[in-house]
């Protein structure tokens, strides 16, 4: 069930190269955002379904779900999803 509490600062990022995540989450929460990492598509689905996140960044190209087949997913999810700014990462 979705927590829609939202955390006007909590970003749920989306990246499968471990490095690239860590160093986008340091940046971010350098400037003030709490940030949790998914490694795949799937993950992000899974976590975007259980909290309301003010945005999402997502890398394009990841294993079992991409950017765009995640974006989709979480964009069907309902309305809070429908409206949410998701950022696509490429590297």
């Amino acid at each position: 069930m979705l927590d829609t509490s939202e955390d006007s600062n909590h970003i749920l990022l989306a990246d499968d190269n471990a490095v690239n995540a860590e160093v986008t989450a340091a940046l971010l929460e350098r400037v003030g955002y709490t940030v949790d990492i998914a490694h795949n598509g799937q993950r992000a689905v899974e976590m975007a379904g259980q909290k309301a996140y003010c945005a999402m960044i997502l890398d394009c190209r990841m294993p079992v779900l991409d950017g765009y087949a995640t974006a989709t997913i979480i964009r069907s999810q309902g309305d809070h999803h429908r409206t949410i700014p998701i950022i696509a990462l490429s590297g």
